[in-house]
């Protein structure tokens, strides 16, 4: 059984996970389609090739992000700060 003060610890770090997923996913969708419709005019194919390749890292780094707070579930403030690192 989880104390008060340990369940409302987890629901801010879970917070400001799904905050930072969210922030950082969006930012993959803008970037995405700023590559698609602002680079492919002004860069080589090879180049537009990368950048598609390191916005799809981005966005399942984002996703990823999503799922930290269920990692964390039931854990104490000094676990979940371990597990955050080793993420």
């Amino acid at each position: 059984a989880l104390s008060v003060r340990a369940m409302a610890a987890n629901f801010q770090t879970s917070s400001i996970w799904w905050k930072a997923g969210a922030f950082s996913g969006a930012l993959g969708v803008v970037l995405g389609a700023f590559g698609a419709h602002a680079l492919k005019a002004k860069v080589d194919p090879y180049m537009l090739e990368v950048w598609d390749t390191s916005n799809r890292y981005h966005i399942f780094h984002s996703l990823a992000l999503l799922f930290v707070p269920q990692t964390l579930v039931g854990k104490s403030t000094k676990s979940s700060y371990v597990r955050k690192i080793d993420f």
